[in-house]
């Protein structure tokens, strides 16, 4: 039987089998298309909400909707070279519990944002359209620095005896260098200092070690980089007359918290720097001040101040940075000598010695919120400190040993050897919140976070004893005298203290570090 001719059989399979092809092509190209699309939309819902992210700047969410909308229209126009039609976004406020965002609204602060991109795609090879649309969430925790403590550089005048004194016994300086409220107007930031010494990160930069005077050094680069040739200069010559050049690392003059390199983003001031590295330079050891002093009724009295530890700044988010007090302890002494009158005797005269030692403990500092603002009267800058002292925060102890010396009207003269009086005043414990609005406050001012000052009790004339019989005449004038003279040491004392070092008794004096930043941001979801 003959073959059948076969031949074209094949064109009507391929004609049927090109058709499918082409709609499978045309529906790849259209879904690919899309998926393009839904990439573009992701990026753009990324970008916007990291753009977005930067207005959570620790203000309430009524206070950010009503300009978010158009931010996120400005944030749109500056990346809208997207697949599809014209894109669209929507912003939403809210926070994160874990990873899950919460929408938030009225009074509540957000700490993060939503953003929804959406777009459409005409299909080339069948008809109608296809959405995409995609999601992205981005926080942000503004970071800021401040100090706390019983001692601050910037708490006396840069150019003060104090200031001077503490510098020359801290770092052994071989000469005099003067102008250093040049340095307490100028700041530095975190990540300038950590880009000198070759730290990309906060923990880089925290176990960075270098010497006292290799510190000063890269400070000044980054000073004359910046710009500001004086405060370089004034750091070099700093640097320049130290002798004393320990060993130190960043972790020991600056608090942040590990892996937070947001926290990289604040700035600080340099004489804190300066000062606190100086306190390094003396092994962790106190440094004792002699400082000039006068309290109404006591001659020769002097006032040894013994910082223990040196000044607390710390760096980084709200709810997580703290920082804790120095330790100061002041030690005055002083002899008086007064006339009494007594009955029964033609003159008589008391010596006392005065010995009063007033310590103040730890107080610890946790900054609690953060607003970033620019400064201005509609837009401040914020931070919150909430203060707490412990249990006994202060303590004022005095020791005052007495003699009296009386000629009586028919007889010799007579001094009799009182007994020592002891004294003893503390503090009270308290938490509050010191609120630093800059303005209409000011960085780099001592706002204080105190409780009752520290004062030593009134006397009685039950206080006075001595050998014998001593008369309650006799005991009610001694009384008279001592209470003066106590009266005089809380006075004399707390004033030279908080003139001196701006710091009270009980609590601790707090500093907003210049400025606020709300530039850390990253994506959650």
């Amino acid at each position: 039987m003959p073959r059948r001719d076969e031949r074209g059989a094949v064109v009507p399979l391929v004609a049927i089998l090109l058709t499918t092809l082409l709609g499978v092509t045309a529906l790849t190209v259209d879904i690919g298309v899309q998926r393009v699309a839904r990439a573009d939309m992701q990026a753009l819902a990324d970008v916007v909400a990291l753009d977005l992210a930067r207005e959570l700047d620790g203000r309430a969410a009524s206070a950010i909707l009503p300009g978010l909308q158009a931010a996120a229209d400005r944030s749109l126009a500056r990346n809208a070279d997207t697949a599809g039609d014209a894109a669209s976004v929507e912003p939403e406020l809210g926070t994160l519990d874990g990873a899950t965002f919460v929408p938030a609204g009225g009074a509540t602060v957000p700490d993060a944002v939503r953003v929804t991109a959406t777009t459409s795609v005409d299909f080339s090879f069948r008809p109608g359209s296809g959405g995409a649309g995609r999601t992205a969430v981005a926080a942000a925790s503004p970071v800021a620095c401040f100090a706390l403590g019983s001692y601050s550089a910037r708490a006396s005048s840069g150019d003060s005896t104090l200031l001077t004194t503490y510098l020359g016994k801290a770092l052994g300086l071989s000469g005099t260098v003067g102008g250093y409220s040049g340095l307490a107007a100028v700041d530095v930031r975190l990540a300038d200092l950590a880009s000198e010494l070759d730290a990309g990160t906060v923990d880089e930069l925290l176990a960075t070690g270098l010497t006292v005077k290799e510190l000063y050094v890269a400070i000044a680069h980054v000073l004359q980089r910046n710009g500001d040739t004086a405060a370089a200069t004034l750091l070099q010559s700093v640097q320049a007359a130290v002798g004393v050049n320990p060993s130190l690392t960043i972790d020991r003059i600056v608090a942040m918290k590990s892996g937070d390199d947001a926290a990289l983003l604040s700035t600080v001031n340099v004489l804190d720097l300066v000062v606190a590295a100086a306190h390094v330079a003396t092994g962790g050891n106190f440094v004792t001040l002699p400082l000039t002093t006068e309290v109404p009724g006591l001659t020769g009295a002097s006032l040894d101040l013994q910082v223990v530890e040196r000044p607390q700044i710390a760096c980084g988010r709200a709810a997580e940075t703290v920082a804790r007090t120095s330790q100061v302890t002041a030690v005055l002494t002083g002899t008086n000598t007064a006339a009494l009158t007594l009955p029964d005797v033609a003159s008589a005269s008391m010596t006392s010695t005065v010995t009063v030692r007033l310590s103040l403990a730890d107080a610890t500092g946790t900054m609690t919120s953060t607003v970033c603002g620019d400064g201005t009267a509609t837009s401040p800058a914020s931070i919150t400190v909430q203060v707490a002292t412990p249990s006994s925060p202060a303590s004022v102890d005095a020791g005052v040993t007495a003699s009296l010396a009386t000629t009586a009207l028919a007889g010799p003269p007579m001094t009799v050897a009182l007994d020592p009086v002891t004294l003893h005043g503390s503090g009270t414990s308290t938490t509050q919140d010191v609120v630093i609005d800059v303005p209409p406050r000011a960085f780099d001012t001592a706002y204080a976070a105190h409780s009752n000052a520290v004062a030593l009790p009134a006397l009685s004339a039950s206080d006075v004893s001595g050998p014998g019989m001593l008369s309650h005449a006799t005991k009610a004038a001694v009384a008279t005298v001592l209470g003066s003279l106590t009266t005089s040491v809380n006075d004399g004392l707390l004033s030279v203290l908080s003139a001196d070092l701006g710091l009270h008794a009980s609590g601790a004096d707090v500093f907003a570090l210049p400025t606020p930043s709300c530039a850390g941001v990253a994506l959650r979801g």
